[in-house]
């Protein structure tokens, strides 16, 4: 049996997560839609929706045409599990990789906000060589495009809700000017050890 027929290669990980200002609802509604697709990844891949309209439940499909370096490929996806509000799961059912299966969570991070953590397990296809490309180049490049759409979700909910970060940089906005006047009037020594505030 030739050796190359017995090497198993495992598939490939990618963990990445990032805070999105909003509520959990409005950031699962957002990033789970199949409609936004294009918009989510515009600037990395071009993508035309070719099916994209069934209801996210579990077992519905969804399918793109997506345009990378000049090379289109068709993928259609499948929902294989969908929490609304705390997860969705989905996996490529025909397309580019040989394995594909993205599951998004989301959790509160604060008030209205939330840590949504893209997990992605993967296969190139071509054994070998697909798995050195891999290696070289495109685990990196796909990591760049996960994390550029969950910061394109990030800015399109700026500055939409008060955060509690937003907060904290008000409470302290009103509470600097009196350290500073109290220590231009020498009440407060830089001595002992309180912050040191510029004027």
């Amino acid at each position: 049996m030739p050796l190359l027929s017995i090497v198993y290669f495992p598939m490939a990980h990618i963990n990445c997560s990032f805070v999105v200002p909003a509520p959990i609802k409005e950031t699962f509604e957002f990033l789970t839609d199949p409609k936004r697709v294009p918009f989510l990844l515009a600037g990395k891949v071009d993508v035309e929706i070719e099916n994209a309209e069934a209801d996210l439940v579990k077992g519905a499909e969804f399918s793109y045409l997506m345009t990378r370096a000049g090379i289109s490929q068709y993928l259609r996806f499948r929902v294989e599990e969908v929490s609304r509000g705390n997860s969705l799961t989905y996996k490529q059912t025909e397309g580019i990789y040989r394995r594909w299966i993205h599951t998004q969570k989301f959790s509160s991070h604060g008030r209205n906000q939330t840590l949504v953590t893209d997990i992605v397990d993967y296969e190139l296809p071509f054994g070998f060589m697909g798995h050195l490309l891999d290696d070289l180049f495109f685990h990196k490049d796909l990591t760049k495009i996960l994390q550029g759409r969950l910061a394109k979700a990030a800015d399109h909910f700026r500055g939409l809700y008060p955060v509690e970060s937003e907060e904290n940089a008000n409470w302290l906005k009103w509470r600097i000017p009196s350290w500073r006047n109290l220590r231009n009037q020498s009440l407060i020594k830089p001595s002992i050890g309180l912050p040191q505030i510029s004027s």
